[in-house]
């Protein structure tokens, strides 16, 4: 499998703009919006304050400033491939009064999205414009490194951007994004995602629409 380069493989960049104080607009922007979109949807799928969250791609902690403060302490947990953004989400966390929530292992740095072998087994898993960003390939790595810190009730939700077969380019008309089945951000076929998860031994449903403001459509996956 050939190594896919990222927008946030370079770090040097990355840091860049979190010292600059932009931890923020580098993962997108619409912070509160889509943070709190997450934790509703989350809740509306069952998410309890005694629960384990992983948040894949957590980035700067857009998820997590509104997670943390709702689920007990020692249940939130984020991975990341850039280690400033994730220094920045736990900044983020402390400003918000909740630093004392976190434990030194909830946050872990990787690029092949492996929990640390000392985190717990999770509960809930959400990758929110993750995979968006990455080839199918990566999705599949991702389905297969989690499974050591999945349970069979364990419910995993990505977000992804759809289209049809066939489609080269495509404009969401929701949010105005422009979307590529080669290029970065990538969309797939419904039918490609679950038949991805399928091949690595997970159970795919489908949800879509879930009122996300850039068109992002949601899947929910378990082993």
């Amino acid at each position: 499998m050939r190594k896919w380069a990222g927008r946030y493989d370079d770090e040097s960049r990355v840091r860049e703009h979190v010292d600059a104080g932009q931890q923020r607009e580098i993962i997108g922007g619409l912070w509160d919006e889509l943070g709190a979109l997450q934790l509703d949807f989350l809740k509306s799928r069952g998410l309890q304050p005694e629960h384990i969250l992983l948040d894949l791609g957590c980035g700067s902690g857009r998820l997590a400033v509104k997670a943390v403060p709702y689920l007990a302490p020692d249940r939130y947990y984020g991975i990341d491939i850039s280690a400033s953004l994730a220094l920045a989400a736990r900044a983020e966390i402390e400003a918000v009064g909740f630093g004392d929530r976190l434990n030194h292992r909830s946050f872990h740095v990787t690029s092949d999205f492996r929990p640390a072998n000392e985190m717990p087994i999770f509960d809930y898993i959400i990758a929110q414009s993750l995979f968006t960003h990455l080839p199918l390939e990566r999705f599949a790595a991702a389905l297969g490194a989690l499974r050591s810190h999945a349970k069979p009730d364990t419910r995993f939700y990505a977000t992804f951007f759809a289209a049809p077969a066939g489609t080269p380019e495509l404009r969401h008309e929701r949010g105005g994004v422009v979307t590529y089945s080669n290029a970065d951000p990538f969309h797939f076929t419904v039918e490609e995602i679950i038949g991805t998860a399928r091949q690595t031994g997970w159970t795919a449903k489908w949800i879509g629409e879930w009122d996300h403001p850039r068109d992002q459509q949601m899947g929910e996956f378990t082993i």
